[in-house]
């Protein structure tokens, strides 16, 4: 089970969508994010989580970093809206969010994950 969204799907944000994941992340020890092209593990925050620190590399700020959330941090941040998680089956899924907005497995190849980041991109 794939259990976050990889680069290429966060490159598929647009700018402003990129700005609010920004703005709702508050990084964490141990959160995964990407700086340009490397993902990289926050070991400390600072500054209200705007100063991320990595041993290896040194500091890098929020404003030029974003998260790569994984299906606890997706359903997190679409906690403030209404949602219905349904399986059918063995791996199929629906997700419906704010009672209109249907998010519909295919094959059962498709990932939760991909399910729920189809969702999040909705609201961002």
């Amino acid at each position: 089970m794939k259990r976050r969204i990889d680069i290429a799907q966060l490159q598929q944000l647009t700018e402003e969508q990129k700005q609010k994941l920004r703005e709702w992340w508050q990084p964490a020890e141990f959160d995964l994010f990407v700086f340009y092209d490397d993902t990289l593990i926050c070991e400390e925050a600072h500054d209200n989580g705007n100063v991320i620190y990595v041993a290896e590399t040194g500091k890098y700020f929020k404003s030029e970093c974003l998260p790569l959330p994984d299906i606890g941090v997706m359903i997190e941040l679409l906690s403030d809206h209404r949602f219905n998680l349904t399986r059918y089956g063995d791996l199929l899924w629906r997700f419906t969010l704010d009672e209109e907005k249907q998010f519909c497995a295919k094959e059962d190849t498709d990932e939760l994950c991909d399910l729920l980041w189809e969702a999040v991109k909705s609201v961002l």
